[in-house]
């Protein structure tokens, strides 16, 4: 019955490797039951003993060798022992999985290199002889850990291997038996969600995956959404107001996670009126909110929709930076209020509007536009205009508190009766002040 010994210039892969950066070669050399072998290698190459492997039905115990010859002397290997190999020697450990890696993973090992055998890792490795190790074995989601084979032959998930000679050991994993998860998420969908650590499950907001078949122990995480918090577990398989839940999977189970909204938004809305005079680009009132939220009307960063903590009071204060612009009311939430602030409090999702109007004159001639005219001297920033034969209007940008001087003239067979709306009197002159809208009606008669 014979052996092959393996020799090689690799480190790590093979018995013997060269004592210099050189290009890995292979060789090979049969071994006969208890006759003493004689190995020659590359007398130009410093070769070192780091154990060996053999092809064969019965592994060596050990092979004793003199290690570290000096170059241009041959290595001779005088016989074949179970003896315990002289330092420098190595065995190689050998971790398998079964039925395959993705059921389960093997940890282990010494300094002198590890074993992180599972989905990709490392399952042999060459340790030090009589090295004490340790193996863990940790079961995949939804598997459990049937026992060792080979070196190891309990049931325990750890086992301690002795290195007194090369080693194989099999974990061997099984799959659990699946049962039915259900998953509710109360009050609504949009409240939260609920997932799990394996098994695809993923209850609440965009998707609809309530009821997944799970084995083993699965941990469910609820996650609430903008606006809620996690008040609590219910239905008995989970309890309590922390958002991670572990379901011992061995029979049908249900669970409800509740959510309940811990913050409320406040939607806001503006009109603005627009006049025959284009107004704006960035000069339109602006709307912020007090704790800082909302900043509405700003072309920059335009914010009209926050999240505010429940039962909270928030202030909204009107800024306006273009005079042409005057406020003229509150709607929804702040509806009757007539001051450029308003506070709101979030006991509930609120809406507020907000409608602005041109600062702006209508001059009117009655009964008819060809009873006679009104002119129109504006102060500086104001622009007046027809609006058709019988109405002008003024505005303008910067029209706050400036003035509009009016001057009606009746044509031939009419006279000037008076004026009526915001001026007043006979005299054909009037001055207008510009802090609102305002209407005057320029009133003509027969003569």
């Amino acid at each position: 019955d014979s052996k092959t010994l393996l020799l090689s210039r690799n480190v790590g892969t093979l018995n013997f490797y060269v004592m210099s950066n050189q290009l890995e070669t292979t060789t090979s050399v049969v071994i006969q039951n208890e006759e003493s072998l004689a190995i020659d290698l590359l007398a130009q190459y410093l070769w070192q003993y780091r154990g060996y492997s053999v092809l064969g039905d019965t592994l060596l115990d050990a092979l004793m060798v003199l290690s570290n010859w000096p170059q241009g002397v041959a290595f001779a290997e005088p016989e074949l022992s179970t003896d315990t190999p002289d330092r420098g020697s190595t065995y190689l450990l050998t971790v398998t999985i079964s039925p395959n890696t993705m059921t389960g993973g093997v940890t282990g090992g010494t300094s002198l290199g590890s074993i992180n055998c599972g989905s990709g890792g490392v399952c042999s490795q060459q340790l030090t002889p009589n090295a004490s190790v340790t193996l863990t074995a940790t079961p995949a989601p939804g598997y459990s850990f049937n026992g060792w084979s080979g070196a190891c032959t309990n049931t325990t998930r750890a086992c301690t291997i002795s290195m007194t000679s090369a080693k194989t050991v099999t974990a061997t994993f099984t799959e659990m038996p699946k049962y039915r998860l259900s998953v509710t998420v109360s009050p609504n969908t949009s409240s939260g969600k609920v997932t799990s650590s394996f098994g695809g499950l993923n209850c609440g907001n965009d998707s609809s995956v309530c009821n997944v078949n799970l084995g083993g122990d699965v941990k469910l995480t609820a996650i609430p959404s903008p606006g809620y918090s996690f008040k609590e577990w219910s239905g008995g398989v989970c309890t309590g107001t922390a958002t991670t839940c572990m379901v011992n999977m061995n029979a049908p189970k249900s669970v409800t996670a509740t959510f309940f909204a811990s913050s409320y938004q406040l939607s806001l809305s503006t009109t603005i009126e627009k006049g025959a005079i284009s107004p704006f680009t960035g000069n339109a009132p602006v709307i912020q909110s007090s704790p800082a939220g909302i900043n509405c009307g700003n072309n920059t960063g335009n914010v009209c929709n926050y999240l505010f903590a429940r039962d909270s009071k928030v202030t909204l204060n009107i800024t306006i930076s273009d005079s042409q612009f005057v406020f003229s009311a509150w709607g929804g939430a702040c509806a009757g209020k007539t001051q450029n602030d308003c506070s709101v409090n979030m006991t509930a999702a609120q809406t507020v509007t907000a409608t602005f109007v041109l600062n702006k004159l209508n001059i009117y001639v009655q009964p008819n536009g060809s009873a006679g005219t009104v002119t129109t001297s504006p102060s500086s920033g104001i622009s007046c205009y027809s609006v058709n034969s019988f109405q002008q209007q003024c505005q303008g940008s910067n029209s706050l508190g400036k003035t509009v001087v009016l001057k009606a003239t009746p044509s031939a067979g009419y006279k000037f009766t008076g004026w009526s709306g915001a001026c007043t009197g006979t005299t054909n002159s009037c001055t207008v002040t510009m802090n609102g809208p305002k209407a005057v009606y320029a009133n003509f008669a027969q003569q």
